[in-house]
């Protein structure tokens, strides 16, 4: 191309060391650590830095009375049904009998692990135990085996892998419970707080239907008014399926007399929960 001249190696040697003065010239020119702005810039940062501390402090300490609200709940309900269990089994021993025993759901049972370390009777109990997860039920069996060893108890222990689906889906054959049985006391903890008032029950209903009669049936719940509800659904996104005495008491299958039910809440805890007594005498089942 016609009068095009190639830097010469001045030229570019004086580009080169202009660059480095703009460079050096524009270092220069940037405000330091003592500059107004600089000092603003570096407190909105300090204080958003602070800002997320903060809310990272009271998301760990929301978690914190969280899990310890849930081991009080479940503490308390396991320490309940461990006493209605004591209740139930001593009330058939008495009479020269063995309780017969049924569990939804029954995760790491620790209302069971409390029965045995803390009630001579359980040796007058058999339980059938239901749950999805074969893993949950292999630790189940690992630690009540070992409760049972240690307390010396003669309690009888049967572990059932089948999910709640698979439960429904047999209720209409006949008014009994895996092999054949009924029970004097069936009961599920927790489960309801995640499942709709459609399959609680049918639950509730199938319950009612293996129970013997002079049986008890138990449920329970998070109640309406849990003292962290807030917390749990906007901070943790996790949503349970809470319930009042009266929605609770709307699951009460339709064949038990209305004088057969009843409900108690569990105030500090969040805790309800709903004893269905079926007749001695069979009616309504």
């Amino acid at each position: 191309m016609s009068g095009f001249k190639e830097p010469s190696f001045a030229d570019r040697q004086k580009a080169a060391q202009q660059a480095k003065q703009d460079i050096l010239n524009k270092f220069r020119a940037k405000p330091g650590p003592d500059d107004p702005e600089v000092k603003q810039r570096q407190a909105e940062r300090e204080a958003q830095a602070a800002a997320r501390a903060k809310v990272r402090e009271a998301r760990e300490a929301a978690k914190a009375e969280q899990k310890a609200r849930e081991a009080e709940a479940a503490a308390l309900a396991a320490a309940q049904v461990a006493r209605e269990k004591e209740e139930e089994t001593a009330r058939l021993a008495a009479h020269g009998k063995t309780a017969r025993i049924f569990n939804l759901g029954c995760g790491p049972a620790q209302e069971i692990q409390d029965f045995l370390v803390r009630y001579g009777v359980s040796d007058h109990a058999r339980f059938t135990l239901l749950d999805f997860n074969e893993e949950t039920i292999r630790f189940a069996t690992s630690i009540l085996s070992d409760l049972k060893n240690r307390h010396h108890r003669g309690t009888s222990l049967d572990f059932v892998k089948k999910s709640v689906g698979q439960v429904l889906k047999g209720r209409g054959r006949k008014a009994e419970g895996p092999g054949g049985a009924q029970y004097d006391f069936v009961y599920c903890a927790g489960l309801f707080d995640y499942l709709n008032d459609r399959i609680c029950k049918s639950v509730l209903t199938y319950f009612y239907d293996i129970v013997a009669p002079g049986g008890l049936v138990v449920a329970t719940n998070v109640e309406g008014q849990h003292p962290i509800r807030n917390i749990m659904e906007y901070m943790f996104e996790w949503h349970l399926v809470y319930r009042n005495s009266a929605e609770f008491a709307s699951l009460v299958p339709e064949r038990a007399p209305a004088d057969s039910f009843s409900i108690q809440t569990e105030d500090s805890a969040g805790n309800i929960f709903l004893e269905i007594r079926k007749p001695l005498n069979g009616n309504g089942s």
